[in-house]
This record gives structure tokens, C-alpha cells and sequence, in this order.
């Protein structure tokens, strides 16, 4: 006589059932798959063309320390050269390449699920000496399970999807558990992947690094340092197109705020107060008010910074309010 586990091997799975198996399954992690990845922004003197984007795994508790060191190198050193992964696994071919895959579907969470599922499947599918066989469902019933999840993902526009190389192992972050429990069914097995893919989520966040060339960075994003820089070069680039007794006649000493332009000076002041302003190019707020007054640029009234914090109106985030 048959046991409960075999006769439920025996039937005849579909990925409709896997895919609702695993949505169950993974939802009791509350986790959201619409927002799966996390963008940071980069600032760097570097073309950003160079890269068409930059995927990594970051540990959840430490994307702001990680961000700030990669900016820290990328302005001392090179974006090129700079530490974007934070964790050794990050650095396999197979993980970057399951990661760009991701990032392909990240809108569609049935394609991440049959992704997550396949990724987790390759390792042990594609080298037989892998499987955990004294624990796991027979190794041809999870291979038809391996094959509909590749079905899923090559039958989509979406992924790109060309599977991973042969010589590739592990194409997900983690480590394998495979010998913790055993494993008596198919619905099972799709539980034990949800839970891994669950335990990958929980603590290492998929992220996409986009780089900002600084020329590029609109005003109200850029500190200080950047504003001054950004001028600086912008009359560099300019002194070359133009004979030597054609430039303007001004000092090399001159400040930031002597030479800083009518379009930047009003996205300043309708992004801080005239205070903040005075006190970023070391100033007077007094001084602010009489340059806008000359270049005919409309400056915010008296209380409007208060409404903003207080949440009465909406930032201007540099741009004039009529």
C-alpha cells in the first residue's frame, strides 16, 4: 500500500498549483514583491553612459553605510574601480547574472517566482551529485518542477532570460539547507523554497545603483562643494571656447558666489531659505536678497519656509511659486 507522500507525488502538478503554493507560502513573511528593488544615486565626475546599471545584493541593515562609503571612494578614487558589492557571493558571474534577470522582471511577480524558483533549482538540478536525494521528492519529480519554472521565464519578453552556464553553481545568495528536514512532497518542496527565498529577502535587499554625472544634478540636489565644483568647471569649459583676450575680466580668486549664475541662484532660493543660502557661500542673507533683487529674481515671503516644514505647502524643490 501506498503512502500519503508518494500518491501525492504521483499526481499531476501544474505550475498554476506551484505558483499558488509558493504565493501562500511566501506571503506568511509579509514581503513585498512590488518594490523589490532599491535605487541609490551616485554622484560622480565619470561618464554614467559607461554603465547601463549597476545591480548588487545589499544587506538590509547596512544600505546607508554602504552608499555613503561608495560615495566616499567614488569621489577620492573611481566608480570603476569602487567596492559595489558588499558580499563575496555578489562577486559569482551566476548571482550578477540571476540579479539582471530579476531586475528584468522585477514588475511581474509570477516571473519572480518561477525566477527565484528555477535559481534555487539550478544548483541542486544541474549537478546530479548536488541533489539531496535522502531528503528530497524523487529527482525527476522536481526536475519537471525545475523545467515549467524555466517555461515560465523563456516563454516572457520580459526576462531576456538565456539560463545560467553549466559551470556555474550556486546562482543565489544563501547558504543550502537541504539537510535540516526531509522532504516528502512536491507541495512541500515548494513550501522549503518559499522559505528560502523568503530568508534571502528578509535580509539582503536587491539593488540598483544609478550614477549622476554632477553636471547633470539638478541644483537643489547638489551640496556646497558640488555647486562650487559645477561652476568651477562650467568656466573652464568655457574659457576654451573662446580666444584669451575674449574672457571676461575676472580674478581666478573669485568666489562661488561671485560668479554664480541668475538660473542657479533661483533654485537655490526656492529650495532653502535665504539664511541657508547665505550661510553655503558664507555670506549674508542680506546679500543674498540684494543679488536677487538685481538679477530680477522673485524670492519666496516672509513665513513661506515655516508653511513648508509645517507641511501647509508643498516644496517648490527650486522652482519659482507664482
Amino acid at each position: 500500500m501506498k503512502n500519503w507522500w508518494e500518491e501525492c507525488n504521483e499526481e499531476e502538478i501544474t505550475w498554476e498549483q506551484i505558483y499558488s503554493w509558493w504565493q501562500r507560502y511566501f506571503d506568511d513573511y509579509n514581503l513585498p514583491l512590488d518594490n523589490i528593488f532599491q535605487e541609490v544615486t551616485i554622484k560622480t565626475n565619470e561618464s554614467g553612459s559607461l554603465y547601463e546599471q549597476l545591480l548588487s545584493w545589499w544587506p538590509k541593515g547596512k544600505i546607508q553605510e554602504h552608499c555613503s562609503k561608495l560615495q566616499e571612494y567614488t569621489d577620492t578614487y573611481s566608480i570603476i574601480t569602487a567596492p559595489i558589492h558588499s558580499l563575496e557571493s555578489c562577486l559569482k558571474e551566476g548571482t550578477k547574472q540571476t540579479l539582471e534577470y530579476l531586475f528584468n522582471v522585477r514588475e511581474d511577480e509570477e516571473l519572480i517566482c518561477a525566477l527565484l524558483i528555477s535559481s534555487s533549482l539550478f544548483y541542486r538540478i544541474n549537478t546530479y551529485s548536488n541533489y539531496p536525494d535522502k531528503y528530497w521528492p524523487d529527482y525527476y519529480l522536481v526536475e519537471k518542477i525545475y523545467e515549467m519554472s524555466l517555461d515560465v521565464i523563456f516563454n516572457s519578453e520580459k526576462s531576456g532570460f538565456s539560463k545560467w552556464h553549466h559551470s556555474c553553481r550556486s546562482v543565489l545568495p544563501t547558504d543550502y539547507r537541504d539537510h535540516d528536514y526531509k522532504i516528502y512532497s512536491n507541495r512541500a518542496l515548494v513550501r522549503y523554497l518559499a522559505e528560502e527565498h523568503a530568508r534571502i529577502l528578509s535580509t539582503l535587499k536587491p539593488m540598483k545603483i544609478t550614477l549622476l554625472d554632477k553636471n547633470d544634478i539638478p541644483m537643489h540636489v547638489l551640496t556646497q562643494s558640488d555647486i562650487a565644483e559645477k561652476i568651477a568647471r562650467k568656466m573652464r569649459e568655457q574659457e576654451k571656447d573662446v580666444k584669451q583676450e575674449d574672457l571676461p575680466k575676472y580674478e581666478n580668486t573669485q568666489s562661488p558666489w561671485q560668479l554664480i549664475t541668475k538660473k542657479n541662484l533661483e533654485e537655490l532660493v526656492w529650495t532653502k531659505a535665504a539664511t541657508k543660502v547665505a550661510e553655503d557661500f558664507g555670506i549674508s542673507s542680506n546679500a543674498v536678497k540684494k543679488k536677487c533683487k538685481k538679477l530680477g529674481i522673485k524670492t519666496p515671503g516672509i513665513g513661506f519656509w515655516n508653511k513648508v516644514i509645517a507641511g501647509k505647502i508643498q516644496h517648490p524643490k527650486g522652482k519659482p511659486v507664482l
